[in-house]
């Protein structure tokens, strides 16, 4: 169980724009570029933990939230012998609130715009915009209409931007490739592409990084 004082001493670690009120148990955000939390008295005992430690107690608990919440499930794909549902932990919002900050915290601090697509990708992509105050890219594999012939909407990159394109499993990569097929003449750095789950070899020419292998889950 990811408990709240977990919760807390874990986003101190991170350092994450974020902090606890007096009146109030719920956190906030602070400006993007503050790289160092005001904590909370309350919270200042984080500052004291191992944070190797932290960082692997979260994970766990994250590994066994999501095997309460059975998302990787057996016989259910003729193709393969499991089958991952990684948008049943979407509506979990501990499970979902802790993937997107511990996927967040990949994604390198420079990076001013999140790119996502599709019914996977786009919440995830939602979650990470509002926590670390990053804009927007809605992605589309075709263009809405010949009135809106265009691959983007919400935010559109320009050369000066530096994307990371998020997705929440990473099998063989077409999703990502389509996107940064649609960021690339915009000019912007992609900086990485960054999955929850990753089960199978990237060959793209852009580097992903994953919160956890599929092998986790089992």
């Amino acid at each position: 169980m990811i408990t709240n004082a977990n919760k807390c001493n874990y986003l101190n670690f991170l350092g994450h724009r974020l902090v606890v009120t007096p009146s109030s148990s719920n956190f906030g955000f602070r400006k993007r570029g503050h790289l160092t939390p005001n904590l909370h008295p309350a919270c200042k005992t984080a500052n004291n933990i191992n944070q190797d430690h932290t960082r692997q107690s979260m994970q766990d608990d994250l590994i066994a939230r999501l095997k309460q919440l059975h998302i990787l499930r057996r016989g259910e794909a003729p193709s393969s012998s499991y089958y991952l549902d990684i948008k049943r932990a979407y509506g979990d919002a501990e499970a979902f609130e802790m993937m997107a900050t511990r996927l967040g915290e990949k994604i390198p601090n420079r990076t001013n715009c999140i790119a996502a697509s599709g019914y996977g990708g786009l919440p995830l992509a939602g979650a990470l915009s509002v926590i670390f105050e990053r804009n927007l890219s809605i992605v589309r594999t075709e263009p809405k209409d010949r009135s809106l012939p265009r691959f983007i909407e919400g935010y559109i990159p320009s050369p000066s931007d530096k994307v990371a394109i998020v997705n929440d499993v990473f099998i063989n990569g077409e999703t990502l490739q389509d996107i940064i097929d649609a960021i690339a003449p915009t000019g912007a750095e992609i900086v990485g592409c960054y999955v929850l789950v990753k089960h199978g070899e990237e060959k793209l020419s852009v580097p992903v990084e994953s919160l956890l292998k599929v092998e986790d889950l089992l």
